[in-house]
């Protein structure tokens, strides 16, 4: 979520809420930008498409307590036969049945397949045939034995492939052992074409003031005032390549845009998407420095990213940023772990907080150099978390608070996100509202929202 990144979340709190004290998950989405129908940039229930290790099970088959059904193998698999091919890192296959059509399996495509997996004794270790459901994969997130494997298959086709231990997902790492596969290619769901000029920005592209490079591939409608503002929201369809040519992300392969909040968004999205009016389609180039690190996602280089802007949600204008942003004033006070903090609205009774208590607040946090990164007054919903499950800057510093009080407070990085990746970095200020002490009811709905992961997809 937004806000304090969550140093430890009470096991006592609501799933919902632990997502939403976690910066992991707030900050953590991204790089692969948006992912489908989340307020965020990776949905929840999205698969996540990073690149594979050769470790990575290509199929998720676990150990079961009762044996499975035996299903008797084609032939003998103790080995492979003599006139086996093999794909191009030596793994061995013989095709039991011809494909039709001439639609070929391609690296960054999702399929279906059927498979029946056996020891090279010939034991049954699992099947999707006894439920007679096949299993979709989204290939850029498989082992490359099985890529090579299933690249270049046709529907119908039929192969019977004895993978290594490291790609067999016969068990636990450290005791997987060679299996025997029989692959049938049932479904393929074609990925978008992987673009020609990945190594470099085409002739003429357009640059956005943080200098990312852009290319429309569609117009637009409207003018400069229809272009979302860096706090909108945006629904948005989205695919990203690597250098290399493999997908990192789709919302086409998940058939549904996302919604992102632009200020959660990485840099240089959003300077692209704010850029862009409706309908209009671009084809941008993102370097390192405008990126989040993601898992499975380079840490060098361009990537790639083919955007579709479908619609504008205008959202509510942010406050502007504080005068004193870069440095306490004089007359700010310290507490005694070092947060500063200046009231600017008093507040009522004599209750404070307690790290104990659940507070419910309005806020907005800015870097020392005037960003804002995060606001729950833009969403329009307040805040409700356990005061000692958010960063110790917050933690000690909301402690000086009443209720009714707006404050300011300069959290040096110490207290804040230091060294933590994908988080706002040095002396951050927050204006904080604190609106309730106590132990809250249940989060509405659109709390709830408010509070969920943000973009990193888009990020």
């Amino acid at each position: 979520m937004p806000l304090p990144t969550p140093i430890r979340v009470p096991s006592s709190l609501s799933p919902s809420l632990a997502r939403a004290l976690s910066w992991p998950l707030a900050w953590a989405l991204a790089l692969v930008l948006l992912a489908s129908g989340c307020r965020g940039d990776e949905p929840a229930d999205a698969p996540k498409q990073t690149q594979a290790s050769e470790n990575t099970p290509a199929v998720r088959v676990q150990r079961r307590s009762k044996p499975q059904p035996e299903i008797a193998p084609p032939m003998d698999v103790a080995a492979p036969p003599a006139d086996a091919r093999k794909t191009p890192s030596g793994v061995p296959f013989a095709v039991l049945g011809e494909g039709q059509g001439e639609a070929e399996v391609t690296a960054n495509d999702t399929v279906q397949l059927h498979f029946t997996a056996w020891t090279l004794a010939g034991k049954t270790h699992y099947s999707t045939r006894h439920r007679d459901r096949p299993q979709r994969r989204y290939l850029p997130q498989q082992p490359a034995a099985w890529v090579e494997t299933i690249t270049d298959m046709r529907i119908g086709e039929k192969r019977l492939v004895w993978m290594p231990a490291e790609a067999s997902f016969s068990g636990h790492r450290g005791d997987a052992e060679p299996m025997v596969y029989e692959i049938e290619l049932i479904e393929i769901e074609p990925a978008p074409p992987v673009p020609e000029n990945l190594a470099a920005p085409s002739e003429g592209a357009e640059r956005t003031p943080g200098g990312v490079a852009y290319q429309t591939l569609e117009p637009g409608e409207g003018g400069a005032d229809a272009r979302p503002r860096a706090w909108d929201r945006v629904k948005v369809h989205q695919t990203s390549w690597d250098q290399e040519g493999r997908m990192l992300h789709s919302t086409h392969m998940r058939k549904r845009p996302q919604q992102v909040d632009l200020m959660r968004a990485m840099p240089g999205l959003r300077e692209v998407l704010t850029a862009m009016t409706p309908g209009q389609r671009v084809r941008a180039w993102i370097p390192a420095e405008m990126r989040r690190d993601r898992p499975g996602v380079p840490s060098e280089g361009l990537v790639v990213f083919e955007l579709e802007l479908i619609e504008v949600e205008r959202q509510t204008e942010p406050p502007k940023v504080p005068e004193d942003v870069a440095a306490p004033p004089k007359n700010a006070k310290k507490t005694a772990k070092g947060v500063w903090y200046r009231v600017l609205k008093q507040g009522t009774g004599s209750q404070h907080p307690t790290a104990s208590d659940s507070v419910r607040v309005h806020y907005t946090g800015w870097t020392s150099d005037g960003e804002m990164f995060d606001s729950s007054v833009v969403r329009g919903t307040p805040l409700r978390f356990d005061l000692g499950s958010v960063i110790p800057g917050w933690t000690d510093g909301l402690q000086t608070m009443l209720i009714g009080e707006r404050t300011r407070f300069w959290i040096p990085e110490e207290l804040a996100y230091k060294g933590r990746k994908n988080a706002p970095q040095g002396m951050l200020v927050f204006d904080v509202e604190l609106l309730e002490i106590g132990d809250p009811a249940p989060r509405s709905k659109a709390e709830a929202e408010s509070g969920r992961a943000a973009p990193e997809s888009a990020q």
